[in-house]
């Protein structure tokens, strides 16, 4: 292959990643190679998982170079569909309501096509009241993908339809009154594929905080809940220190209500079956009494719980949860903030004298190499030092009802 032909390979790749990236679903949009090439390539979104692209070469010294690149081309553009690399959104198909599932559900007696909102159209479907949404009708309609093929969930507790999401979408667990209970949470899960699915075969009920920007997480989710493990959505927050990167829709305290909500929909609509959210960084946001007060308020109208992980001592997440009554947890350990073998150890024998004192006690971890080999031996032993390892829900369902671990 001459090197031309491998420069216009990269230029078809790079231009359908960028291109399909920036379209929305049913448009269309061109971008022109370098005026060396003399070409224009053409893509088209549908927004169903299949797109196209078309090389349009304007000269036959062109044409014969680029057109057997045209089905390499089109193998970027399925591969990136497969992969989920841009956003794939659905349109919604019918007007929608609020309501305690984590996303919004027909108001029509015809049941609705699998898929998910896009990102745009669930903005849209909401006007800004004192809790930023209010359904907006909607009479356009359009076939909805298939869902990706997901594992079989673990069983969830056995609840009336009428009870918050929060505990329908619990793990069933047995409380034991002579145990102290430790609840582990693993967040940013889903980025690293490797060592979530190492999380994943860890001994349960372990409650796994799935990043909402993570690719194919109706997949990895469902691979957790097969496991037995409960699922939480890690929502990105700002941080007090603007350079850190939180990574993609970060809800921030100066934006605008309509886009703090678009946002947070966006993230609430990624997959199902959780019992809550917790923060991602979020030092600034949490302790930001507006921004907070409006992502309680659509927890409360969704039923979900909040897990504050207190990344600053100046959160007002638990005085606003209890003003609108949400189902509070908070977290007590960081467990690989040193992530070494002693560090770990360290934080596990604090975790465990809080769990002797009080009762109960929460601790938040990461998917990193020296964690998960420490987690591995301590889950192993624990039942038999005495504890009880139970999902977030155990906690918060004790907590909300008056009771003392």
């Amino acid at each position: 292959m001459k090197p031309d032909a491998y420069r216009l390979k990269a230029s078809v790749e790079y231009l359908s990643r960028r291109l399909l990236k920036s379209l929305k679903p049913g448009s269309y949009g061109f971008s022109l190679f370098r005026r060396k090439w003399g070409a224009r390539l053409s893509a088209i979104r549908t927004g169903y998982g299949l797109d196209g692209i078309v090389i349009w070469p304007r000269s036959t010294t062109v044409r014969r170079a680029a057109v057997p690149y045209a089905a390499f081309a089109l193998t970027v553009v399925f591969t990136l569909s497969a992969d989920r690399n841009y956003p794939v959104s659905v349109p919604a198909q019918h007007p929608v309501e609020i309501s305690e599932n984590h996303r919004p559900r027909p108001t029509s007696a015809v049941e609705p096509a699998a898929g998910r909102p896009s990102e745009g159209n669930a903005a849209a479907a909401y006007d800004g009241t004192s809790s930023g949404l209010r359904p907006r009708a909607e009479t356009d309609s359009v076939e909805a993908a298939k869902p990706l093929a997901r594992a079989k969930p673990a069983p969830a507790v056995a609840v009336a339809p009428s009870v918050e999401a929060w505990r329908r979408h619990a793990v069933a667990w047995v409380p034991r009154s002579d145990r102290p209970m430790i609840a582990v949470v693993i967040d940013d899960m889903g980025i690293d594929r490797k060592r979530t699915a190492r999380i994943i075969a860890l001994p349960g009920p372990l409650t796994t905080s799935f990043l909402s920007y993570a690719n194919d997480l109706e997949v990895q989710t469902g691979n957790a809940r097969m496991a037995g493990h409960e699922l939480m959505l890690h929502i990105p927050m700002e941080p007090e220190r603007p350079r850190r990167d939180a990574g993609y829709n970060v809800l921030e305290t100066s934006l605008p209500d309509r886009e703090l909500m678009r946002r947070l929909l966006w993230s609430l609509n990624r997959f199902d079956g959780f019992v809550g959210i917790n923060n991602h960084m979020g030092s600034r946001f949490t302790a930001d009494r507006k921004g907070m007060y409006r992502v309680m308020r659509l927890l409360k109208e969704r039923g979900l719980l909040f897990l504050d992980s207190r990344t600053t001592p100046k959160t007002v997440a638990a005085e606003i949860a209890n003003e609108l009554g949400v189902s509070f947890v908070k977290r007590d350990v960081f467990l690989d903030d040193t992530p070494t073998p002693a560090g770990l150890a360290r934080q596990m024998r604090e975790a465990e004298s809080i769990a002797r004192r009080e009762g109960a006690v929460v601790v938040i971890g990461h998917p990193r190499d020296a964690t998960i080999v420490a987690l591995r031996q301590w889950l192993a032993h624990l039942e038999e030092r005495g504890f009880a390892l139970v999902p977030l829900s155990a906690i918060a369902r004790l907590s909300s009802e008056g009771r003392s671990p």
